[in-house]
């Protein structure tokens, strides 16, 4: 004997149980997309209109560069400042469009905090990037840097620093750190800055020059 199907069991579930789950879950979502929105797209980047600036004179002053993952857009006016957006974008592993930086998890923090405590050892040169690291604001207690008019500094932004500190090449940087970067996309997203290449060549004789001064 074939067994009836219940349609009406079966459509009181959906609009009892799973159909409100998914309004929750849809609303969730576009709260985080929201909270992201304003973190992301801050004062310190928006022009009055609320637009995106493009623009380098309508940045505040010293900022020359920023990424914006709503957009994915890259902004920037120097070549380090470029690598440095570049090492933001290759962050954002983005979720259903929405900017989801992986650095924000504990396992980057953790890295960070172990190198700090363990494997760090001081140099005299106060630029080398160890010592960079050590003294990055926002982490180690360090406190933010406000001198933009904005709280700049902590894990995300020392993602992004330790790839320009390194001149964008691994064997520059401490090696707890590099499996953290996807080096394949870096590579793709530098070839749309020309200058790059000769800023790295520049960058590289900078720090075997550190390496001599730390002696």
């Amino acid at each position: 004997m074939i067994k009836k199907i219940n349609f009406t069991k079966i459509f009181d579930t959906i609009f009892t149980i799973i159909f409100p789950g998914v309004i929750i879950f849809m609303l969730f979502f576009i709260l985080y997309i929201e909270i992201n929105k304003e973190k992301i797209n801050g004062i310190d980047v928006k022009l009055e209109d609320g637009t995106l600036p493009i623009n380098q004179a309508d940045l505040p002053e010293g900022v020359s560069g920023y990424y914006s993952p709503l957009k994915n857009l890259i902004v920037c006016f120097k070549p380090g400042d470029c690598i440095h957006e570049i090492g933001h974008k290759v962050d954002d592993e983005k979720m259903w469009g929405a900017p989801t930086y992986f650095t924000e998890t504990r396992k980057w923090k953790k890295a960070v905090d172990y190198y700090i405590a363990e494997i760090y050892m001081p140099t005299t040169n106060s630029e080398g990037i160890e010592n960079s690291i050590f003294n990055f604001p926002g982490i180690n207690d360090n406190p933010y840097d406000e001198s933009w008019g904005f709280a700049w500094g902590g894990y995300t932004e020392l993602y992004a620093e330790i790839l320009q500190y390194s001149c964008s090449n691994p064997e520059n940087m401490p090696e707890i750190f590099r499996k953290f970067y996807n080096w394949k996309k870096i590579d793709k997203l530098e070839k749309d800055y020309p200058e790059i290449e000769k800023w790295k060549k520049d960058c590289e004789i900078q720090l075997i020059k550190n390496l001599f001064d730390k002696n």
